[in-house]
């Protein structure tokens, strides 16, 4: 009898106001839920960029996306009206517009034709159009902000070829550089595919060696590995995850045959045109190569937007090994005038879909303000229009100004990439979003031993930390999908948070009571 209620409940057929009722409330179901919606994922730059701030040591803060960029974001914030959510977004999504706008300013610079900078953008667009609206607004490192460098590195780069100066080359290694301080892994994967390709070619032309070039290279190449290895600026708590592959999704075979399929027909090519004078080759090698390095960071994340995070570098190298195929391969010069439109055609096809796809994606965002009741928050930290009640974060920021006269506190609730920001402070756990970063045991034990050996006079702790979770597991509705694994996983990590909340709980007494989180002081 049981198995046949739960199998009635699971197939159960909706009402019509019941599947009204759902329709208007997926999004926000859906993200919370998953309880790693926008705020969590921008704490990955906010947060640094408020513990920078607030004067934290910055080697003591996680910087996963780079500190170059960390820094910048900072100064840039304060010429704009200070460190908040509202000024945050605008600054940081404004450099989705610098890039492209230079990106399509690179293009004319390389091919000079507006066929091929026409394809490029269709494809590059298409891609990040495909992302979709909520998803570009979730994800941080999506922004090209972390690989910005690339384009200065390309620009030059194609100088430095097409002119044979040594001051381009010189400015083409500086960006590189500088990529890997805004961000190591990123800047990693440019600097590496420049150096092979300069070295590559500084091979292949035996009759037009220049040894001051290649000591330039090679000192270049020696800074690069000092900045990787010991120019460590800030702490990196998850790479060894990702390496692991603890952190990423299931790997879709889709796109790895599609990169194996790409890189081949691109290897052959470019092999076809060496013996080819002309500056596209190289830069046609430069391209494929730091295109396979990215793909790297697929691999590491294997979630769709991962993969076409990186359209602008994608859409160029597909266009420059177009170039050489047209070029080099007699077929393709025969059909130079066919094969373009036809391209132009499929691309067009391609990027116009995308556009109502990402648009769909907003209005599903923004739909969400229009049948739910909203509320304008007005704090000095946050100034939007959101379906929470900000009356309950004001509380808590008010306690936590109350008690704490410092510029960390230490906290442990689900609230931890939120409420210190708020309040002008920044976590002093080792981890600024704890529950999310409760992989193993040890990250556990870390944070027990911080609160026991710094032996704070004040805790924040969720009001509800000790309550039973299982309650907040939803079902396994068809309809959810999924989620019902993510509510499992995230009750399994508020259930660490209480693990943590166990072990110090004797020490401290509750002092003041608020709606989300309460005070503890420390025993006498």
């Amino acid at each position: 009898n049981s198995e046949k209620l739960i199998y009635n409940f699971e197939n159960r057929i909706f009402t019509k106001e019941e599947q009204e009722f759902l329709k208007k409330n997926r999004f926000e179901v859906h993200w919370q839920i998953l309880n790693r919606w926008v705020i969590h994922h921008h704490n990955f730059i906010l947060g640094p960029i408020n513990e920078y701030a607030l004067g934290k040591d910055i080697n003591d803060i996680f910087m996963q996306y780079g500190w170059l960029n960390i820094v910048m974001m900072k100064n840039l914030l304060d010429q704009v009206g200070g460190i908040s959510y509202q000024n945050y977004f605008k600054v940081w999504y404004s450099f989705y517009y610098i890039y492209y706008i230079m990106y399509l300013c690179l293009l004319f610079l390389i091919f000079r034709r507006v066929d091929y900078v026409l394809i490029t953008s269709l494809i590059s667009f298409a891609l990040l159009n495909s992302i979709n609206y909520q998803f570009i607004f979730l994800g941080p490192g999506l922004n090209p902000i972390r690989h910005f460098f690339d384009l200065f590195v390309i620009a030059f780069l194609f100088l430095h070829i097409q002119y044979q100066k040594k001051y381009y080359l010189l400015l083409s290694l500086f960006f590189a550089l500088l990529g890997i301080l805004n961000n190591s892994q990123m800047g990693f994967f440019c600097f590496i595919s420049l150096i092979s390709i300069l070295l590559i070619k500084f091979y292949l032309e035996q009759n037009n060696r220049d040894w001051m070039e290649i000591a330039l290279i090679l000192l270049a190449g020696a800074a690069g590995i000092y900045l990787l290895v010991e120019y460590r600026i800030g702490t990196d708590l998850m790479s060894k995850y990702y390496v692991d592959g603890l952190l990423g999704f299931p790997l879709k075979s889709k796109y790895l045959y599609i990169a194996f399929v790409f890189f081949a027909i691109g290897y052959i090519t470019i092999m076809r045109a060496l013996n080819v004078s002309g500056v596209v080759k190289y830069l046609a090698l430069f391209m494929l190569l730091y295109t396979q390095t990215m793909f790297i960071y697929y691999v590491w994340g294997a979630t769709e937007p991962h993969f076409r995070n990186f359209a602008s570098i994608y859409a160029l190298t597909s266009v420059l090994i177009l170039n050489l195929l047209i070029e080099n391969v007699k077929f393709f010069q025969q059909n130079r005038f066919r094969i373009i439109n036809l391209i132009v055609l499929l691309c067009l096809c391609f990027y116009l879909p995308t556009v109502s796809q990402y648009y769909k994606a907003k209005k599903e965002y923004q739909d969400v303000f229009n049948t739910h009741v909203t509320y304008k928050w007005n704090m000095d930290k946050a100034k939007f229009t959101s379906t929470m009640n900000p009356k309950y974060f004001e509380e808590s920021v008010s306690l936590i100004h109350r008690y704490s006269d410092q510029n960390s506190i230490y906290i442990l609730s689900k609230y931890d990439a939120f409420l210190p920001f708020l309040s002008n402070r920044y976590s002093a756990m080792p981890f600024s979003d704890v529950s999310m970063f409760l992989i193993t045991s040890l990250e556990v034990q870390k944070c027990i031993d911080k609160i026991k050996t710094d032996n704070p006079q004040y805790l924040f702790l969720d009001t509800d930390i000790n309550r039973p979770w299982e309650t907040d597991i939803i079902s396994k509705l068809s309809y959810f999908g999924y989620l019902h694994d993510e509510s499992v996983w995230r009750v399994q990590r508020l259930n660490l948070l209480k693990e943590i909340y166990k072990e110090i709980k004797d020490e401290y007494e509750p002092l003041e009571k608020g709606s989300l989180i309460t005070v503890y002081k420390k025993r006498l």
